[in-house]
């Protein structure tokens, strides 16, 4: 569970490091650094209470010494261990019932299939009128980038009738041999030859 992730029972907060493990109070806590290092923050719980500690500039100038971990969380630390504290501390919350899944529904289409281009087939023709030819690209998965001939082509999804398929608005392209690779965030590639006469 997220608490138990976040609690000191799993990692110390500072300043309790070499303490014994029944001698830590049970709280769970983050904590944050804003961009250059404006202030640094730290919020916790332990079951009863909440406390949230801001270290800063009140004019918001940056410093140093304004990390979370470093500045602030010392201060949540010693808030949840003072013997006021301590007594109306709660309880270590139980560990959450787990979700089982019985029937999953499938994949999206396009992420059971392996990646590849659907448009132009591999080794198709195409005859170029007025010195250029539309081509019109498209792979079975969405958000894909794109590359001719070892160059990538700035282009993005649109919107088709088949969600569930990338459709992209024709290039055009002068005569020539061309080379097509589609890619997607995991690694995954496809690849298609065409001419264009």
């Amino acid at each position: 569970s997220l608490n138990g992730i976040l609690s000191s029972h799993a990692r110390r907060p500072a300043g309790m490091k070499d303490r014994r493990a029944d001698d830590v109070p049970w709280f769970a806590w983050k904590t944050g650094t804003s961009s250059g290092r404006r202030d640094a923050w730290a919020v916790g719980h332990n079951g009863n209470v909440a406390i949230g500690v801001w270290v800063g500039r009140f004019d918001g100038s940056g410093h140093a010494a304004y990390v979370g971990r470093d500045a602030a969380e010392p201060l949540l630390a010693q808030l949840f261990d003072d013997p006021a504290w301590r007594r109306n501390a709660g309880f270590a919350p139980p560990a959450p019932t787990p979700i089982f899944v019985h029937r999953p529904l499938p994949m999206p289409r396009e992420q059971s299939a392996a990646l590849r281009i659907t448009s132009p087939a591999d080794h198709a023709a195409f005859v170029a009128l007025h010195q250029r030819a539309p081509i019109r690209i498209a792979s079975n998965r969405r958000n894909v980038t794109w590359f001719l001939n070892g160059k990538r082509l700035n282009i993005a999804d649109s919107a088709d009738s088949d969600s569930q398929v990338q459709r992209i608005m024709p290039i055009n392209l002068s005569a020539g041999r061309y080379q097509l690779v589609c890619s997607d965030a995991t690694g995954a590639s496809d690849m298609v030859r065409f001419i264009v006469k």
